[in-house]
Parts: structure tokens; sequence; C-alpha cells
């Protein structure tokens, strides 16, 4: 579980590309939604903005958000 300014309750990334127990290597952070998931995407912005922050504490190098369509 990885807390934000934003999320103190934490949040749980659907993909996370890392060195665990270290904050220096975090590469990649991803979010996945499909288009049978009526839940609002802001949501997995906000986290993706907020893991992504370099003046934040994890810093990730990148944030990518996939939404999976019918077609």
């Amino acid at each position: 579980m990885k807390k934000t300014p934003r999320r103190l309750a934490g949040v749980q990334p659907d993909i996370i590309v890392h060195r665990r127990e270290r904050n220096d290597e975090n590469i990649l952070v991803a979010e996945i939604k499909g288009w049978w998931n009526d839940n609002s995407r802001n949501d997995d912005y906000m986290k993706l903005e907020d893991l992504t922050d370099q003046n934040g504490e994890y810093h990730y190098g990148l944030g990518v958000f996939l939404e999976i369509n019918e077609d």
C-alpha cells in the first residue's frame, strides 16, 4: 500500500515496475480499466499524478493509463 498526499488511506496500482524496499528505482506505474467498469477514471489519473510527482515520495519515472475498449 502506497500512501500519497491526496490518498492518505493508500493506493494499490494495477502494475508497478520497481525495486522492492527502495524508492530510488521506481520505473513505471500503470492503471488499467476496461469498458465494463463504470467507475470514474479521475481517481486513476490522480493516483498516477501523485505517484509520478518528482517532488513526491515515490517519483515513478512513467505513469500509464490503459483503457481497454470493447472492440
